[in-house]
């Protein structure tokens, strides 16, 4: 009988240690510190492509690729040649370029444009243009002269330039523009309402 009450005993303590311990494993302290950043995975395997989503609306026609660069005139009854320096501008980009070149005069009403190479305000004076590529400085270089004997020369206000850089969409070559007009260059690209 003394066995079996040390057996009992025995048993009991064990169950109220069992107890005691259970009771201490399910209490929450307050959370600890973060721990260190663990190693990156391998980057698992694609999954497989979604469907294309519907078509988009038409977006209206743009003008990304076409510049427009403005310089003082000059008076071409003094001297018979101007330069005008376009900067930042690479080999590439100058040779996928159209530049159109307008001489410009204006009076009380309007202003009036006139198209490089061609004749000037009065019609008496013809003028030509050459643009150049500057390797050393990065830029491309339109000209604009009065060759000897070909007229008196005008005073011009304003000399504007239109970089038109050659793409897939560009419309250059459409026959509704014509690329001599400035109001309608200038209308079609965007620049003139």
């Amino acid at each position: 009988m003394k066995n079996q009450v040390m057996f009992t005993m025995r048993i009991s303590m064990l169950f109220s240690s069992l107890f005691i311990l259970m009771m201490f494993a399910s209490c929450e302290g307050p959370e600890g510190p973060q721990g260190p950043q663990g190693q990156t995975g391998e980057q698992g395997v694609a999954g497989q492509a979604g469907p294309a989503g519907p078509q988009g609306v038409q977006g209206a026609d743009g003008n990304a690729n076409v510049r427009l660069f403005t310089f003082d005139g000059h008076d071409f009854t003094a001297s018979t040649a101007v330069s005008y320096n376009i900067e930042n501008t690479s080999k590439e980009e100058f040779d996928k370029t159209l530049y159109l070149i307008f001489m410009g005069q204006s009076d009380a009403q309007r202003e009036i444009w006139f198209s490089m190479p061609g004749f000037g305000a009065l019609q008496q004076t013809e003028y030509n243009s050459i643009m150049r590529y500057f390797f050393n400085n990065t830029r491309a270089t339109a000209t604009i002269f009065r060759p000897a004997g070909s007229g008196p020369g005008e005073v011009y206000e304003a000399v504007k330039i239109f970089a038109i850089e050659s793409t897939e969409t560009s419309r250059i070559n459409l026959a509704d523009i014509d690329l001599t007009d400035y109001e309608e260059v200038a209308r079609h690209f965007g620049f003139k309402e």
